[in-house]
């Protein structure tokens, strides 16, 4: 090749390596996936209707209203390998029943623990990861009211969603996920301190939902 014919195909030449020379390093981040996990969830949660609704309009004790929005926080600890996580997960959502009790105390506020065995299929992308949680476990639901009176439901749970990261050092990521909480309580209770009475077609409970969390994460892997 002659030097006239080098010149002419430089500016190629240079293209060429501006875009070899970056996807080269893209094809190896310098991330350790294997290892330890530990990451927690900070977000919010929300009601989805199950057994019972999330909203009400015709019940006889109860002012039209809707179970709101609340705080969400979440903790994972196992072990990853390249493809997939396997450990435990605990959620802890809130929510805000935002209803008038006729001749009687309103609710004020709810909750549900869950605790889960976390398997994650993971597809890793350079410092990105995509996850699917994969999650059986246990919940249980309260709703209590200013009477301190609670209505509450517990049983199996299945935590089912997407999860993305990315690596912003050698170990430490950051991502958000969402979680559906599904749960499949045979039968709700209202307790009032002297008597408890449940049911297991979901009545005029506000418990007996099902619940979404979702929020950003924030881990590292480590060992």
């Amino acid at each position: 090749m002659t030097l006239s014919a080098v010149r002419r195909h430089l500016p190629w030449i240079a293209a060429a390596a501006a875009w070899v020379v970056p996807a080269a390093g893209w094809a190896r981040p310098n991330v350790d996936r294997t290892g330890g996990h530990a990451a927690a969830t900070v977000g919010a949660a929300g009601c989805l209707p199950g057994k019972a609704p999330c909203a009400r309009d015709d019940a006889a004790d109860l002012a039209p209203g809707r179970t709101k929005l609340g705080f969400g926080f979440g903790a994972e600890l196992g072990f990853r390998w390249k493809y997939v996580l396997l450990g435990a997960a605990y959620d802890f959502g809130m929510l805000r029943p935002d209803y008038d009790v006729v001749n009687g105390p309103d609710y004020t506020y709810a909750y549900q623990h869950g605790v889960y065995a976390l398997v994650r299929p993971i597809l890793p992308l350079w410092r990105i990861d995509l996850g699917l949680d994969l999650a059986p476990g246990f919940s249980r639901q309260t709703f209590r009211n200013e009477a301190k009176q609670k209505e509450f439901s517990q049983g199996f749970s299945m935590r089912v969603g997407p999860v993305a990261t990315i690596f912003l050092t050698r170990r430490f990521f950051l991502g958000a996920r969402v979680s559906f909480l599904v749960n499949a309580h045979t039968r709700t209770c209202r307790d009032d301190g002297n008597l408890r009475t449940c049911s297991r077609d979901g009545g005029d409970y506000l418990a007996g939902v099902h619940q979404v969390l979702f929020g950003i994460v924030i881990g590292g892997t480590f060992l």
